[in-house]
């Protein structure tokens, strides 16, 4: 597992450099910020259209649509499973950690279908556009926290390390390399926040609420944490028998209700 996520996270990482400078060179380094206000949602499609030809653009479109699809299920499945794990631990209500009776998939994320529904239709009554307002202003809070999660996740790497016993801890090279990420990430995130505008394409108050949302979050969400492992109480009791999902199996992805 250890190799096969180096492997995938540095594909990742150089197929994104290629794509973007193979953007780049299409456009020119001159009138790159002109076609990107030209064409903020299909730079992509009109590259694949002027090089390769017309069926390279219609094909783009649709593999892009495809994988939002994809994206979508994935993480729908993924805030299923935290529910259901987090419902198991006590920090959350027992009726989050409920499976379907046939399935046997957590249904928390019937809850999130309904949060993401009442917002995807607030957006489609203020007439909004569903890209430009929609996508951009909900995934630049996602894009934040995810990042600020990261940073808490390395330091939190450090700290456990840290407290091991002299003879149990990793070399020093590990430690070092995590605490190395923290602070790499802390400035990815500082910078990110620093041209919020660039990742909104708004002023004012949107960029405001987008930047505050993750760490209101994240402090609502942290002291819930601490009053419910503070309590004496034991975790919340799932739903017993044969609906309820042992800690041993996973469910797959499409099998969420």
């Amino acid at each position: 597992m250890p190799r096969a996520a180096v492997i995938s996270l540095s594909f990742l990482a150089l197929f994104y450099c290629l794509v973007s400078w193979a953007i780049i060179q299409a456009f020119g380094t001159a009138d790159l910020a002109t076609a990107a206000g030209t064409h903020p949602t299909d730079m992509v499609f009109v590259v694949a259209d002027k090089f390769v030809g017309p069926w390279a653009g219609n094909v783009t479109q649709v593999r892009m649509v495809t994988s939002t699809i994809a994206s979508s299920l994935a993480y729908f499945n993924t805030i299923s499973r935290y529910g259901h794990a987090m419902a198991h631990d006590g920090l959350l209500p027992a009726r989050f950690g409920r499976v379907h009776p046939v399935h046997r998939s957590p249904v928390a994320g019937n809850y999130q279908a309904l949060i993401a529904l009442v917002g995807v239709a607030f957006f489609a009554v203020a007439g909004l556009d569903p890209y430009t307002n929609l996508a951009v202003w909900m995934s630049t809070p996602a894009v934040l926290g995810l990042i600020l999660l990261m940073v808490l996740t390395s330091v939190a790497v450090v700290v456990f390390l840290r407290g091991r016993a002299p003879e149990s801890r990793p070399s020093p090279v590990i430690i070092g390399s995590s605490a190395l990420s923290a602070v790499l990430l802390a400035g990815v995130l500082y910078l990110l926040i620093d041209n919020i505008t660039l990742m909104t394409g708004s002023n004012g108050s949107v960029n405001i609420i987008t930047t505050v949302t993750p760490f209101v979050v994240l402090v609502i969400g942290g002291v819930a944490a601490w009053r419910r492992r503070s309590t004496p109480s034991e975790p919340a009791p799932v739903q017993a028998g044969p609906s309820t999902l042992p800690t041993s199996t996973v469910p797959a992805v499409g099998d969420v209700d």
